[in-house]
């Protein structure tokens, strides 16, 4: 259903020279959608229950993988950033959603950093590094 058939998708073949660069401005469009999304159960008002974020672009193949994040339905806990999204097109693997997706993983993650001395900063320079040699090794 999805890939090559969604403009947002094509740039990413095989000899392109600037797919790194591509990958990454791709990855950074794609945060912004979630963080969107993710901002839904963000309160900054004590008397306001729900805050419903806005998404505007005028980049056409990024309109293309909206759909994509479509919500079904939602559900929040009451002065708490905990929530429940319901996407209509589940493109993730149930059972690598249940692996990784659920505040538990995520915690799990942060906890594991915490008692490893690591922070989310030297986490992106090693990932950085780790693009910056593929970069070098293969383009």
């Amino acid at each position: 259903m999805y890939g090559t058939k969604i403009g947002f998708f094509s740039k990413i073949q095989k000899g392109n020279k600037n797919i790194i660069k591509n990958l990454k401005n791709m990855a950074w469009d794609i945060f912004h959608i979630h963080n969107t999304i993710n901002n839904l159960s963000i309160q900054t008002n004590k008397i306001i229950d729900i805050t419903i974020p806005l998404f505007v672009t005028y980049d056409k193949r990024l309109k293309d993988i909206l759909p994509i994040y479509k919500l079904k339905a939602a559900a929040f806990i009451k002065n708490s950033s905990q929530k429940w999204l319901k996407y209509v097109t589940n493109i993730i693997d149930p059972i690598i959603q249940n692996k990784y997706f659920v505040l538990q993983a995520y915690e799990n993650r942060l906890n594991r950093m915490k008692e490893n001395n690591v922070d989310e900063k030297s986490l992106l320079a090693l990932a950085n590094s780790y693009i910056e040699s593929y970069e070098q090794k293969f383009l």
